[in-house]
């Protein structure tokens, strides 16, 4: 809810993000149940809320896998992509672990920098 145009008057927008391994096929039925009943334990969800739409995907992979020579070499990395006007930004640009609203925000922000 970062921005009033994400959703229509009097509604609002979750994303929700789950991972799971690789083996497992996901079970959509149990992780939207598992999901909403999670929303309605912290008060995001109320009695009477309806859901309006729903959309599933399954990225894979969907993480940055950081591994033991990443803090070595992404200072460098990301120098050498600068010196050279490319711009490394997102999950997978700055090699960094985000949330989408991170995403969105990030790409934003660039986006007014640029212009």
């Amino acid at each position: 809810n970062f921005t009033p145009h994400m959703a229509p008057k009097k509604t609002s927008s979750l994303y929700i993000e789950i991972a799971a391994r690789q083996e497992a096929a996901p079970d959509y039925a149990q992780l939207r149940e598992a999901s909403l009943e999670g929303l309605r334990r912290c008060g995001i969800l109320r009695r009477g809320d309806r859901i309006v739409a729903e959309q599933y995907n399954s990225i894979n992979p969907g993480y940055v896998l950081f591994d033991r020579f990443r803090q070595q070499n992404l200072p460098g990395l990301l120098a050498w992509l600068k010196k050279r006007g490319i711009i490394s930004a997102g999950r997978y640009g700055a090699w960094t672990y985000c949330s989408m609203e991170d995403n969105i925000l990030e790409g934003r922000g660039l986006a007014e920098a640029l212009a």
